[in-house]
């Protein structure tokens, strides 16, 4: 009895050939869009939880309160760097400076962002924080003093036209560093375009006499967040600052996390919502689709009922339609919507010099996205159906 829908209902739709293709867009490119914004920014989400998986869930970052990437708030001192070292429950600490400086290479100028990081033992405490790898040379040690090491782009010709490589020669702020190490991709402009140089040189070079940010490593025999708590406590009695009126924050790398997922989590329900717009669309078309192909059919349903047909035969035959076209727009919005966010993962990667976005297409969303596009097709065929099965047999094959 079904196949005999299936077969009625294929043949009338392979009869109308372009308004079931109108139908099928329309369904193709809404659960397209859902498809592709959900699955970007799931593959997002997971892309940066293994980042912070890589970093460990034992770091502490304390920063000034910034506007923007502005900071706004006072830096920190030698004394609060010792002072956050002092706290129960903190390994290490590494403190870092931060500016944007004037660097030279084969004849051409930029500027460019300069990082002063520590070079003794706390440096494992930002390398494992910011995912520092070097890919060529060596990085930083004690000894070095004009010695740098240089972002991935440097190495690709993407901030001067010359590839810079281990042993040359950059002057920062008018100042000569040879190259001791080039770091793989990280992914973000400021880490990929980055000269770090020793800490203690940079307050020379950079004029600064304060620390842009200090990571803390907490001890796991201590809770991070008390460890966390006891490091804002430390610097507020130092700066004689009042609970909620400091001008630093003091994150834990879990609390970094909850706040770009829910960064992430706003911007995706955003873009599912602008998806609507395409969703609202495709149901109205598929609606006045089939509304038109009711009246137009008037006189073949009044045939099919006066030879038998019930008016839930007529619905369903109309519904089954309905259904051949959300079943085959929703598998080809799925690789419409999973092919849009694979190119977006390939150009992005490639532009970005690193993996940064993963995109995989999970069982639930697949699920989620026939469901809906079956939805979507019997939502709005029902009118249509209803207005079909309920007409009389007369009325119909006199017009």
């Amino acid at each position: 009895m079904m196949s005999d829908y299936l077969t009625i209902s294929s043949r009338n739709l392979s009869r109308r050939k372009t308004r079931t293709f109108l139908t099928l867009l329309g369904i193709l490119i809404a659960i397209g869009a859902l498809v592709a914004l959900v699955s970007l920014s799931n593959g997002l989400m997971h892309s940066v939880e293994e980042v912070f998986e890589q970093m460990g869930r034992d770091k502490i970052m304390v920063m000034p309160t910034l506007a923007g990437f502005v900071p706004i708030g006072e830096q920190f001192s030698s004394y609060e760097h010792d002072a956050i070292k002092r706290v129960p429950g903190v390994i290490d600490a590494a403190a870092m400076t931060f500016k944007i400086g004037l660097a030279e290479f084969g004849g051409e100028t930029a500027f460019v962002y300069v990082s002063g990081v520590s070079t003794d033992s706390s440096m494992r405490v930002l390398e494992d924080m910011q995912n520092l790898v070097v890919e060529d040379g060596r990085n930083l040690i004690s000894q070095d003093r004009f010695r740098a090491v240089v972002g991935c782009r440097y190495a690709q010709g993407r901030v001067f036209s010359r590839e810079v490589k281990v042993r040359d020669t950059i002057t920062v702020e008018g100042h000569r560093f040879k190259v001791a190490g080039i770091l793989e991709c990280i992914g973000s402009e400021q880490d990929d375009t980055t000269i770090m140089i020793p800490l203690d040189v940079s307050k020379e070079v950079l004029n600064v006499d304060k620390y842009f940010s200090v990571v803390a490593q907490a001890s796991p025999a201590f809770e991070i967040d008390e460890v966390a708590n006891e490091v804002e406590k430390r610097i507020r009695d130092i700066r004689g600052q009042k609970e909620g009126d400091q001008d630093f924050s003091v994150q834990t790398s879990d609390q970094l996390l909850e706040t770009f997922n829910q960064t992430v989590g706003m911007i995706s329900v955003l873009l599912v919502a602008l998806s609507l717009v395409s969703i609202i669309v495709a149901g109205v078309v598929i609606m006045n689709t089939l509304y038109t192909n009711v009246l137009e059919r008037r006189r073949e349903i009044g045939v099919m009922k006066s030879i038998g047909a019930k008016n839930y035969h007529i619905a369903l035959l109309f519904l089954t339609e309905a259904l051949i076209i959300s079943l085959a727009g929703g598998l080809l919005g799925l690789g419409l919507g999973f092919g849009v966010s694979k190119i977006v993962q390939v150009v992005a990667n490639s532009y970005l010099g690193a993996d940064i976005l993963i995109v995989r297409l999970d069982l639930y969303l697949f699920s989620f996205a026939m469901l809906f596009s079956i939805g979507l097709g019997m939502f709005a065929s029902f009118y249509p159906a209803m207005k079909a099965a309920k007409m009389h047999p007369v009325d119909a094959m006199r017009e």
